[in-house]
């Protein structure tokens, strides 16, 4: 049993379950303490997305969860009788670079901050802190970034409780400031704030801990969805370990994607498509039911192109890279997605280089990853060309670098230059596929033309400006297919 317990202060946001470097932000705290102290969770208003993630992250971990309702005064004095014992408080996304140091004695969290932040400033006088005050009212250069050992629990409730008789912008700051006028005082322990990477989670999200990818979504239905597609799609994607309402984990599985092997794996991955995913009779699938399914995938795609010029972008650029462009309602109206519906078959839903392993050494199958939860409500198939036209448009667009702000981009008025740096590589591959399409029959225009609207499509789920280089490449890419 570890003489210290942790209590970490969620924030009832998915800023939680932000992705920091592959790991979600709550985790880097965690992972600060051994498996044997109990943790204590004042959880926010996404209790349960939480709570699910730190029960398949953390199996060996004990986990304690009070709601906090957003009073973080009112619920930590709820965990007093729970806290008799020397403590850590920390906030769930506090990351910092050094080991947290246990509660042996009182201990402030405190890091260099700007004259503008609005944390608590920290005064110090040979390491102790002498001083914690409100930041209108200070020119300290230390501020109070969120984490502290209580080794004097008593001296910390017996305030914490007590009537506040002076105002504070910080709930604990009363209990805090009798600990820095105790006897034992104070000391002041300076972090590094952590940077990284990071993805945020809107419609869903993925980790990497330890051994086990762990993806989450914040619809509970989606994620049912994807779950059960998971089986139907066995074995070409990998076998989920756990399962929960918010999302799945599976073991992480070693070796390149596609997009990290085209030259040599390019032509064998399109044949395995043909020979091994797509192979046997094609599902038994009425006529109506697909067309419905189709319009509905249609109506998302158009309102997801619709939210770009929804947004904070204006869609104004009349030339893209010296070709004149017509705006975007202009060129959706040319597209007859009567004639778009294809070929009832097994799905992915987003078929591109990234999201397919390679066989390791010794073996002959690829691993399909981050499949879609349905298509237009339907789980046991979908169109084929769909995923035809996901994996030109990752041939076409090489989205693990753009991602990485490998790209240019430039605005003059109504004009646009971008250069997206496609590789020899990646048009070689290209190459392959359309020998490839041109073999099995399929329609290259119609790819094409799908593969334009998915990548028009994809912009507004992108940060600027890399949400304009997709908007305004879809756009080109339609202009030449279309006028």
């Amino acid at each position: 049993m570890a003489e210290y317990k942790v209590v970490v202060v969620t924030s009832g946001s998915n800023a939680d379950l932000l992705a920091v470097d592959s790991r979600a932000a709550i985790s880097h705290f965690l992972r600060k303490f051994p498996d044997e102290v109990e943790v204590i969770i004042l959880s926010g208003t996404s209790d349960d997305v939480v709570k699910e993630y730190l029960e398949m992250a953390y199996p060996a971990k004990r986990f304690e969860y009070i709601a906090s309702g957003g009073d973080l005064k009112a619920s930590l004095v709820k965990c007093e009788s729970k806290l008799q014992c020397p403590f850590i408080l920390g906030q769930a996304d506090t990351i910092v670079l050094e080991t947290v140091p246990r509660p042996t004695v009182n201990w402030l969290g405190i890091a260099p901050v700007p004259a503008a932040s609005r944390l608590p400033r920290v005064r110090l006088e040979d390491g102790f802190v002498v001083a914690l005050e409100e930041p209108a009212q200070a020119e300290a250069a230390y501020g109070y970034i969120g984490v502290c050992g209580i080794a004097d629990y008593q001296v910390f409730w017996s305030a914490l409780s007590a009537q506040d008789s002076v105002a504070s912008a910080h709930p604990l700051a009363h209990g805090l400031r009798a600990l820095i006028a105790s006897e034992q005082k104070m000391c002041g322990v300076e972090f590094t704030w952590a940077t990284g990477q990071s993805a945020p989670f809107r419609e869903r999200v993925q980790f990497l801990e330890d051994d086990r990818v762990i993806t989450f979504f914040k619809d509970t239905a989606t994620a049912a969805a994807c779950i059960k597609r998971a089986e139907l799609l066995r074995p070409f994607v990998p076998r989920l370990t756990e399962t929960s309402a918010h999302g799945y984990a599976y073991k992480y599985i070693p070796g390149k994607t596609l997009a990290e092997s085209l030259v040599e794996q390019a032509a064998p991955f399109y044949d395995w498509l043909e020979s091994e995913f797509w192979k046997g009779p094609p599902p038994e699938v009425k006529p109506a039911e697909f067309q419905e399914a189709s319009r509905r995938v249609q109506q998302g795609l158009r309102q997801r192109i619709a939210e770009y010029w929804a947004g904070p972008q204006a869609d104004n650029a009349l030339w893209v890279n010296g070709t004149a462009t017509p705006p975007c309602a202009e060129i959706l109206a040319k597209v007859e997605w009567d004639k778009l519906p294809g070929l009832p078959s097994r799905f992915h839903g987003d078929l591109r280089p990234e999201h397919v392993l390679v066989p390791a050494k010794g073996d002959t199958s690829y691993v399909l990853l981050d499949w879609v939860p349905d298509f237009g409500g339907q789980l046991a198939y979908g169109d084929r060309y769909y995923d035809l036209a996901q994996l030109y448009s990752g041939l076409t667009v090489p989205y693990s670098t753009v991602r990485q702000n490998q790209y240019s981009y430039r605005e003059e008025g109504d004009r646009v230059w971008l250069d997206i740096g496609s590789s020899y590589v990646l048009q070689d591959a290209r190459s392959l596929f359309e020998e490839f399409v041109s073999r099995g029959g399929y329609d290259l225009a119609k790819i094409r033309l799908l593969a334009a609207l998915l990548i028009l499509a994809s912009a507004p789920r992108q940060a600027p400006p890399l949400s304009s280089v997709l908007h305004q490449l879809g756009k080109l890419e339609l202009t030449r297919l279309l006028f």
